[in-house]
């Protein structure tokens, strides 16, 4: 996928049909796995979750060098530095933990929040990167795509908010790169891979139940965006359960940045609608899986 602004300064994202008939998302991370580690050194950012934890697995079963770093919070995602020692222990490896103050550093990220239009989550995981060593590529975890359902048809949403504008925030005066395996990648076999998964098209069926079942957010009394959580809640943990078994470990879910009152509340949020683009899943996915036509079709915000 590749993303711009045009010459009318309108958001736009390009897909070009996949050159090969892609594998299952465990074929796929691997390969992803190896071409990365093929280009330059790899620090692999390293939450516990399941996203940066399968692509820790995949570098370690394949034997590729690899290193990993923790953000640490003190106070704060205690608990997910635990989970990363254990970690530690299964694979070997011992980990470089950057300890950052959220407090300490509040006023400084609320006023880059507000000279950027860029939440202060973000700025803090940027003073991260700049503590790591330069000369290693930072791997991020995977991404999943942001389904949206609308009158009877499903959609994939891209913005320039969500995706390009932090991008952009982190890679700046940086001599390394920050390399992203999913659909931020211009290799989309990854992200076609998620998509297409039978897990993936069984939620599509399921989404009325999912969506009208009842849950509320405690504090909102709203229910979740199924657009951010659909996959996060149901779709992820059954796509890994599926491909990776009993091989990784399966943490709770534990959102640390979330104790950060300042963090959960942030007086700048993004306005992911800004410059949006809403396509039609199942043209995309006849795009895509033209296996090898290299067919090209750019969407662009109304």
């Amino acid at each position: 996928m590749k993303i711009g602004l045009d010459d009318n300064n309108k958001f736009y994202v390009e897909f070009t049909s996949c050159p090969r008939p892609v594998g299952n998302m465990r074929e796929e991370l691997d390969l992803a796995c190896q071409r990365i580690a093929s280009e330059g050194k790899i620090m692999i950012s390293l939450s516990s979750g399941l996203d940066s934890q399968v692509i820790l697995h995949s570098f370690a079963t394949q034997g590729l060098p690899y290193e990993c770093a923790f953000m640490y919070h003190p106070g704060y995602n205690d608990v997910e530095l635990e989970r990363v020692q254990i970690l530690e222990k299964k694979y070997g490896f011992n980990a470089h933990v950057v300890t950052i103050d959220p407090m300490a550093v509040k006023e400084e990220v609320e006023a880059l929040a507000d000279q950027t239009g860029v939440p202060v989550q973000h700025h803090i995981t940027k003073m991260f990167f700049d503590q790591l060593p330069d000369t290693h590529d930072i791997v991020e975890g995977i991404e999943n795509p942001d389904f949206y359902f609308e009158n009877g048809r499903w959609k994939m949403m891209e913005s320039w908010n969500a995706i390009d504008t932090v991008a952009a925030w982190f890679h700046q005066g940086r001599k390394n790169k920050i390399i992203h395996l999913d659909r931020r990648s211009e290799h989309d076999e990854l992200a076609l891979s998620m998509v297409i998964d039978d897990v993936a098209q069984a939620y599509r069926y399921a989404f009325p139940f999912i969506k009208d079942n009842g849950i509320v957010d405690a504090e909102t009394g709203k229910p979740p965006m199924m657009v951010i959580w659909g996959w996060t809640l149901y779709i992820k943990p059954i796509q890994f359960g599926k491909y990776w078994r009993d091989e990784i470990i399966y943490f709770p879910k534990f959102a640390s940045q979330q104790q950060i009152d300042y963090v959960y509340k942030p007086k700048v949020k993004h306005n992911y609608l800004e410059r949006a683009v809403f396509i039609d899943l199942e043209r995309l996915l006849e795009l895509q899986t033209d296996w090898g036509s290299n067919r090209t079709r750019r969407y662009t915000q109304e």
